[in-house]
């Protein structure tokens, strides 16, 4: 998208899952689906994407 400047002729797509809270944790241990938990998610994603804004999350 950032080499082919094209980002608004996508629709950008990702997900959140149930990742463990702790490096080795189990799915037990799992960090929930908090606000808190999502928007430290989201910005992952938007620093990963390299993008500001994600379409559908």
């Amino acid at each position: 998208m950032k080499d082919r400047k094209n980002r608004d002729q996508i629709v950008l797509a990702t997900k959140v899952g149930a990742r463990p809270a702790f490096p080795d944790g189990g799915f037990e241990d799992r960090e929930g689906l908090s606000a808190q938990t999502l928007e430290k998610a989201v910005e992952g994603s938007l620093a990963r994407l390299g993008t500001d804004f994600i379409d559908l999350y």
